[in-house]
């Protein structure tokens, strides 16, 4: 780690990052991407596809349990949640 003293810099002046972030092409492959995803019912079923089927089904602001950094890390971008802070996260010991 000693080597690496001072060639790392943060310029937070430097926005260039968030532009590309942010960008309209970025968000519209992002949305495209996802939406692929959502629409792939193959053996094996991702975890896009079977979100969203669970979420058509479930009714507004539900409370749902899943086990798995994954299943819900991708669980809070497809399940909608219309009330703020209603998503409980647990990590388990």
């Amino acid at each position: 780690m000693d080597n690496l003293k001072g060639k790392h810099q943060f310029n937070c002046n430097s926005q260039r990052w968030l532009v590309e972030i942010f960008s309209q092409a970025q968000c519209d492959k992002n949305r495209d991407a996802t939406l692929a995803l959502s629409n792939d019912f193959t053996v094996p079923l991702n975890y896009y596809a079977a979100l969203t089927t669970l979420e058509s089904m479930l009714p507004q602001n539900s409370y749902i349990v899943s086990e798995g950094a994954n299943t819900m890390d991708i669980g809070r971008t497809i399940i909608s949640n219309h009330l703020p802070r209603f998503t409980i996260t647990f990590k388990g010991v």
